[in-house]
């Protein structure tokens, strides 16, 4: 009797069976298929993320008038008399830079632009709180010379701090720079 049973339902199971198995195989193709579609809308994402750190990393790269305040900042010794107008400049640049939509979107690549940022930032409030205008033209500014003899000790540590800012200003632009070329592969 159960052969006889077994063999009735033997024809139902095996429809059955083929069924089942036919959907859950349609299902795992739309699965896999959904994945692949995230995947290469990631990617698209991804990529278009990386055009677009391009873009910026290329106009920070291109700015002459940003190249020659560094040349000036990797040169320049602040016990002397410097041109104001770079410094004006540079305010405008972080004002400018210092905004989300001058953001990269690689955190890495973020981080040390921030970082150049903070440290113009931290030569900026030095040159503004320990420099004064010299002479009428209001062109140039220094550590006032006469801080040289009545204020020995204070002229020399403003100098050195200075100076190491502008140092450190500088050293996180060629970082930049650097981790810039080799993540942006330009």
């Amino acid at each position: 009797m159960k052969a006889l049973l077994f063999d009735l339902i033997r024809p139902l199971y095996d429809w059955w069976k083929r069924r089942t198995d036919a959907k859950a195989k349609e299902r795992l193709d739309v699965i896999a298929e959904s994945r692949r579609r995230a995947h290469a809308s990631r990617d698209s994402r991804q990529a278009d993320l990386l055009d677009a750190d391009r873009r910026l990393f290329g106009q920070l790269v291109e700015n002459s008038e940003l190249a020659e305040v560094v040349s000036f900042l990797d040169e320049h010794n602040f016990g002397d008399a410097y041109l104001r107008q770079h410094f004006l400049w540079l305010d405008n640049f972080i004002r400018e830079w210092d905004q989300p939509t001058r953001e990269f979107h690689g955190t890495e690549l973020q981080e040390h632009l921030e970082e150049f940022l903070a440290h113009l930032k931290a030569l900026l409030l030095g040159l503004t709180r320990d420099t004064f205008v010299v002479g009428q033209s209001m062109s140039h500014s220094r550590v006032p010379a006469e801080w040289m003899t009545t204020q020995r000790d204070r002229f020399w540590s403003v100098v050195k701090e200075l100076n190491q800012s502008a140092e450190d200003s500088v050293n996180a632009y060629n970082s930049l720079i650097r981790r810039g070329k080799s993540m942006l592969a330009v």
